[in-house]
């Protein structure tokens, strides 16, 4: 398979695969916002229902930890995924361009 071909399928998937990622980002800040809403209704009841309330209040608070840094290496991996797409970019212009070098011969 000739390499400008390669460098398209590659640019292909990563095209493809970036929509997925940001809508699973998307259910972790949905999940935050409902995390969060949990946590308003746990601090505002008036009763301690035999320590459970604060119980469920410090996994909430965990839960919104653990999202928080969930979103970040997925902030850290699409950097990355960019970057290699701006990569692959760059080698397909090179591949044109030799391309165009050939046919002119």
């Amino acid at each position: 398979m000739p390499k400008s071909l390669l460098a398209l399928a590659a640019l292909g998937a990563a095209l493809v695969v970036s929509p997925v990622l940001a809508d699973d980002d998307e259910q972790l800040r949905a999940a935050q916002t409902d995390l969060r809403s949990a946590r308003d209704h746990l601090k505002t009841a008036g009763k301690e229902y035999g320590g459970h309330r604060r119980q469920a209040l410090e996994r909430v608070n965990n839960a919104l930890q653990d999202l928080d840094a969930a979103l970040k290496v997925a902030a850290r991996k699409d950097r990355q995924e960019e970057k290699k797409v701006q990569t692959l970019d760059k080698k397909i212009e090179h591949l044109e361009k030799q391309k165009t070098k050939l046919d002119g011969q």
